[in-house]
């Protein structure tokens, strides 16, 4: 008797529970984004509605010490540190970063380096 209200109970559960769980849209591949960040230089970006951004790398080419690309918001405080060369006990964010639609804000280099970039993917929220 046990055994068959437990089966019962998980059969129940097992169906119920994956039919209840929905994802908010899948994600449909857009495009490539590579973005340059010049020398002490912002970079305002806008996450389009209808789309996610997916950050992928962020770096420079041959960097000064203390040198990083800053991910900041609309307010212009820093939301994330996308890399850093210099100090490896800096906290630094683990990519890939995602952003939400709508997202508005900047990237901000805080150094001498000419050649810093940030590679972004683009998708489509597929209801």
């Amino acid at each position: 008797m046990k055994t068959s209200i437990l089966t019962l109970t998980l059969a129940a559960v097992l169906y119920i529970l994956p039919n209840s769980l929905k994802a908010q849209g899948k994600l449909e591949f857009n495009k490539v984004i590579y973005t340059d960040v010049p020398a002490a230089g912002n970079v305002p970006i806008s996450v389009p509605a209808g789309k996610v951004w997916k950050i992928e790398s962020a770096g420079c080419g041959v960097p000064a010490s203390g040198t990083y690309i800053y991910l900041r918001n609309s307010s212009s405080q820093n939301v994330a540190i996308l890399f850093l060369s210099g100090n490896p006990h800096e906290y630094k964010v683990a990519l890939p970063y995602w952003l939400p639609e709508s997202f508005t804000g900047s990237f901000q280099q805080s150094g001498n380096s000419s050649a810093c970039s940030v590679s972004i993917i683009e998708f489509n929220v597929v209801p």
